[in-house]
């Protein structure tokens, strides 16, 4: 089911990108496509990190897998999701927030911070929402476990955008942008 729906977004998102009245569609999409690749990396060697045991500390007779290991699988979860989702969000909040023409940085870093951590709640609200179809997995009595599972789409979400503008900023101190 999730592979449908990463198609059904690229879609969407492609009509998005092609519809919008924007200069240098090439140069955003690349921006963003690396901007998503780097937050990928980024937060598989977090979670991979996180969830490596070290040699020294392992039990006898347990499983473990090795750093690389856990590495390859959040990045095979998480880079369709952020080359995807990430770069058709990124593009999106950056399209809409510019025609907000906003002349204050600091407003404007708002605006975006806010627009991204409301991405990242939608994508999970969606998987959740598909997941709990299928599976018991929601427990609709807590509410604090919803609000969890929400929250854990902003700090994915926040982190694409803080990498999005250091690579924004990289691009423009070597003049790819104006």
């Amino acid at each position: 089911m999730a592979p449908f729906i990463l198609v059904i977004i690229s879609i969407i998102g492609y009509f998005i990108i092609l519809n919008s009245k924007v200069e240098n569609k090439g140069l955003i999409i690349f921006e963003k496509v690396i901007s998503s690749l780097i937050s990928a990396l980024l937060i598989s060697l977090y979670f991979a990190q996180l969830g490596y045991t070290p040699v020294e500390n392992r039990e006898i007779g347990v499983p473990y897998s090795s750093f690389e290991e856990l590495f390859g699988i959040y990045l095979t979860f998480f880079l369709p999701v952020y080359l995807v989702y990430g770069t058709v969000l990124s593009y999106f909040i950056d399209y809409k927030s510019a025609k907000l023409e906003i002349h204050n940085l600091f407003l404007t870093y708002v605006v975006k911070l806010i627009g991204y951590a409301l991405g990242g709640i939608l994508s999970v609200g969606v998987l959740l929402i598909l997941i709990s179809t299928s599976t018991s997995m929601l427990n609709i009595d807590n509410p604090f476990s919803i609000l969890a599972s929400l929250a854990t789409g902003i700090v994915p979400s926040l982190l694409l955008y803080h990498v999005s503008l250091l690579v924004n900023l990289f691009l423009k101190t070597l003049k790819f942008y104006k």
